[in-house]
């Protein structure tokens, strides 16, 4: 898997059962960062804005605004 994510957040996608891109595709970004959650419960919201990034193949920084707001309300409901 092409790394757009720190090293340890790729061996939770590995061990969470997301061993490449095309299964984090299916996944997507928040089923995805749930599975990690399910190991490590202590992630921030720049996990899901990382995941989501490397879907959109751009830095979690260049998310449009308004999906970046939707992301983090999600995250606040589910955190």
């Amino acid at each position: 898997m092409e790394s757009r994510y720190p090293k340890g957040i790729e061996r939770l996608l590995w061990k969470a059962g997301i061993q490449n891109v095309d299964a984090l595709r299916n996944h997507g970004a928040k089923a995805s960062y749930l599975k990690l959650r399910n190991i490590k419960r202590d992630l921030s919201v720049k996990v899901l804005l990382a995941l989501e990034g490397a879907l959109a193949g751009r830095h979690l920084a260049a998310l449009p605004p308004c999906l970046r707001n939707e992301l983090m309300e999600w995250h606040r409901r589910h955190a």
